[in-house]
């Protein structure tokens, strides 16, 4: 297959991994440890997807929009990077499918990369332990640049190390955020419906096509232009 100009950009939470269970494990230890109530993994699904302190921010506030005082914020975030950092593999899995559909498009030529709002001594070691890392030309983590998702600059970041022109990329996420930077950096975006979504109307998407699991990306990359025999 002629895919040796095409690039596939990947979100990580709730695209590649169910980091879940690990994120709300850290949240609560780190509210309960300064005296606030537990947010609970279900809050923590609807929260995840701005990095790491708007998480902790709306699982303060309990609020998607909310802004916790920093003499709240800062000694509950400084326990939850702590707490997260020693435990970014325990309850984490990956998606059924991932493996394998990487394998397919490594091997048929494709380039590879993460675009991440997770900060890198996160991601990177998830990436890692989850089994993940060679598949990968690129990761780029929330802190890699100074913006991050939605802002266009990541996606931009990664097209230009790879080579690639808007035309030739792909990107596929999860949630609202992921959507807004493949739209902002006029890119094309597949959604997984098994992610965190937050609010995220699935049905109401015009632009973005849908798939309930990983596996049925592969016939969609392989029907683009230029990806044929």
């Amino acid at each position: 297959m002629n895919t040796s100009s095409r690039l596939a950009l990947f979100d990580l939470d709730g695209t590649l991994v169910d980091s879940a269970p690990d994120l709300a494990d850290a949240v609560d230890q780190a509210l309960t440890t300064h005296g606030h109530p537990a947010c609970g993994e279900a809050k923590v699904r609807r929260f995840i997807g701005n990095g790491a302190g708007r998480l902790v921010h709306r699982a303060l506030t309990d609020d998607a929009n909310g802004e916790a005082q920093d003499s709240i914020f800062k000694p509950v975030f400084a326990e939850f990077l702590d707490v997260y950092a020693a435990r970014l593999f325990e309850r984490t899995t990956v998606y059924s499918g991932v493996q394998q559909v990487l394998t397919e498009l490594k091997a048929e030529g494709w380039k590879l990369a993460i675009v991440t709002n997770k900060p890198a001594r996160f991601s990177e070691n998830l990436i890692r332990l989850a089994g993940l890392e060679a598949f990968f030309d690129l990761i780029v983590s929330g802190d890699t640049l100074p913006a991050k998702k939605p802002d266009p600059a990541p996606v931009v970041h990664a097209m230009t190390q790879l080579g690639t022109e808007s035309w030739q990329t792909i990107f596929i996420g999860d949630s609202e955020t992921d959507i807004a930077a493949a739209r902002n950096a006029g890119i094309n975006c597949i959604v997984v419906e098994y992610g965190y979504h937050g609010d995220l109307d699935l049905g109401a998407l015009d632009d973005c096509l849908t798939i309930e699991a990983f596996p049925a990306l592969l016939p969609i990359l392989r029907s683009l232009p230029g990806c044929g025999e």
